[in-house]
């Protein structure tokens, strides 16, 4: 690495590092490499290897954090990972991909932008009585609802939900698996030498449902992580 530094790559928010980024860099750092955070949609100062970390607001603004990634490719930047992976797994509609290659994922139905298809429709076709509702480009819960099938008003609600997210974007609609408010979902990490590959356990504490009695905007609550150790060869997926 050239300099001996490096960038992790956050947002406004996360400028003075997480976490969890504290841990990577302090492994960093123990090798001799300086880090420091680089707000993403600048370019690094030099020829430093740039670390995709915590720019989570990224969802909110998908496309002009594609036009940075095409600008440090057309700059040489050295991206971890690769921009092309990155690009890739910003649209959950990789897990359509994973499912065909035979990955265990969460049965998705994914709703085009500007589709016509109802809510209703959806749950009908797939005989599905609870679903959540999610953007395809989305994380910490953005606009992601929880819709019960029996409570026909919360359908309707739901309704008007995936109407008003589809028309801007890609909208995956999934059958709600009681597990992830007990068991939680497996969040993996893979360490790319610094650090050991490892895993989290991520556990919902509110999934924000749909009520036709006392109805507001869809809230993002940031799930609890707690750690499980190491990857093992039957670590599986839930909701993602």
């Amino acid at each position: 690495m050239s300099g001996r530094s490096v960038a992790f790559a956050v947002d406004a928010g996360t400028i003075a590092l997480t976490d969890d980024d504290r841990v990577h860099a302090d492994a960093v750092r123990r090798r001799g490499i300086e880090v420091h955070p680089l707000l993403w949609g600048a370019q690094p100062t030099s020829d430093e290897p740039v670390v995709i970390r915590s720019p989570f607001d990224y969802v909110e603004r998908s496309a002009e954090f594609s036009t940075w990634l095409d600008d440090l490719d057309a700059a040489g930047v050295c991206v971890i990972n690769p921009t092309s992976l990155l690009r890739w797994n910003m649209h959950k509609g990789y897990l359509a991909e994973l499912a065909h290659r035979g990955v265990a994922v969460v049965p998705t139905e994914m709703l085009g932008q500007g589709s016509h298809r109802s809510l209703g429709e959806v749950m009908a076709a797939r005989d599905w009585s609870r679903v959540v509702v999610k953007p395809a480009i989305g994380a910490s819960a953005r606009e992601t609802i929880r819709v019960d099938g029996e409570d026909r008003a919360a359908v309707v609600i739901g309704d008007d939900h995936v109407r008003r997210l589809v028309a801007v974007e890609d909208v995956l609609i999934q059958p709600f698996l009681p597990s992830i408010e007990t068991e939680g979902e497996v969040s993996v990490s893979v360490g790319l030498a610094l650090t050991r590959d490892s895993a989290s356990r991520q556990m919902q504490r509110s999934w924000p449902a749909v009520s036709p009695r006392a109805h507001t905007s869809p809230t993002s609550t940031l799930p609890a992580r707690q750690p499980i150790g190491p990857l093992s060869s039957n670590t599986s997926s839930s909701h993602t």
